[in-house]
């Protein structure tokens, strides 16, 4: 149908199909043509899988999902997918459970991890994908170990490790990582 082809050209398309001729099938080909269309699908069509879809391609869109669906399932689905859309998952969702799963599918997103669910069992496999990470959690859990694992992994950490915890043994394996950590080894 014309409808049909002018979604699979362009989902956003959707908001300009005639509510007669909207079918689920006309929003999922326009959802998964452009995540964005999901503003336009009608609230009977829209289901917990066109939602998933369209946040897995892109996690703002979000801002669409009906609050029926804005649950769990949903914010799991999405951090397994882009464990760094951890930032857009609504603080009350970002719960033990769905903070793992961000930081193990993107390490990067242990800066959207609320401060109360960081223990060593987020930071140090963070910190061992991504030393610089170590910039971003708080002085009290920049721990001797914590600092090791963070510097290991990439010398530069070095540069926000607290002065009381730069060991020689430390500096010596910034510096071998990276050069540039000699910039950061106190003298």
């Amino acid at each position: 149908t014309l409808c049909t082809a002018a979604v699979r050209q362009n989902g956003i398309a959707l908001e300009h199909v005639p509510a007669a001729l909207c079918t689920p099938e006309i929003c999922q080909i326009a959802v998964e043509q452009d995540p964005w269309a999901l503003e336009f699908v009608p609230k009977k069509f829209c289901t917990i899988n066109l939602c998933k879809m369209a946040v897995i391609r892109h996690p703002r869109t979000l801002m669409h999902v009906p609050k029926k669906f804005a649950k769990q399932e949903l914010f799991e689905t999405l951090v397994q997918s882009r464990g760094i859309a951890l930032k857009s998952v609504p603080e009350r969702y970002r719960t033990a459970t769905i903070c793992r799963m961000a930081v193990e599918q993107d390490a990067r997103a242990l800066v959207y991890v609320p401060e109360a669910l960081l223990t060593n069992d987020f930071l140090e496999p963070a910190l061992g994908k991504n030393g610089r990470l170590l910039e971003y959690i708080p002085e009290f859990h920049k721990t001797k170990t914590n600092c090791r694992i963070a510097v290991e992994q990439n010398g530069l950490a070095l540069e926000h490790v607290a002065f009381p915890l730069k060991f020689v043994e430390l500096c010596r394996i910034a510096v071998n990582d990276n050069g540039l950590a000699l910039e950061h080894v106190p003298w």
